[in-house]
């Protein structure tokens, strides 16, 4: 995929609320780099893939900082419409940082105030949402990082 931040694309699909499939010849699928979104099957699934798909359908798609995403898919900085959208994601409380990827401090910033707000995700039980691997790691410096709700939100209790 070409590296040309000036090329833009719209978007075929949205495949969930971090990855999406754009219109150019190899109908490439994105992986939004260093931010990690529910599966299918949890909580705020379909929450982040509206969201997605509100943020970026119908308008001009930009990727920068591409590489290889592994599966199949190219893990890219994302602009639609202008807006840098890997933190819109996070700033909704829709996303996580993702600790293995992210070499972005902003990234952990924009997330701790999703969790100050009780925002999406950070309003419920965070280890319903996610595995501890994603939510304890290294991060790329060498820090360990460990994700936890905020104490001063109101949890609800996922059931499954």
């Amino acid at each position: 995929m070409s590296q040309n931040p000036t090329e833009s694309f719209q978007a075929q699909s949205i495949i969930d609320g971090d990855s999406l499939e754009i219109d150019n010849i190899w109908q490439t699928k994105i992986r939004l780099n260093a931010i990690d979104t529910p599966e299918r099957n949890k909580l705020f699934y379909r929450e982040a893939t509206d969201k997605l798909k509100q943020l970026c359908w119908d308008k001009n798609i930009i990727l920068k900082n591409t590489k290889d995403g592994g599966f199949g898919r190219t893990a890219a900085d994302v602009y639609c419409g202008g807006d840098f959208i890997n933190p819109k994601m996070i700033e909704a409380g829709l996303a996580i940082v993702s600790i293995k990827h992210a070499k972005n401090q902003s990234l952990y910033i924009v997330q701790a105030r999703a969790r100050q707000n009780c925002r999406g995700i950070w309003a419920h039980d965070i280890t319903k949402i996610y595995d501890d691997k994603k939510l304890r790691g290294t991060s790329y410096n060498r820090q360990t990082v460990a994700f936890t709700n905020n104490t001063d939100c109101k949890i609800k209790l996922a059931s499954n």
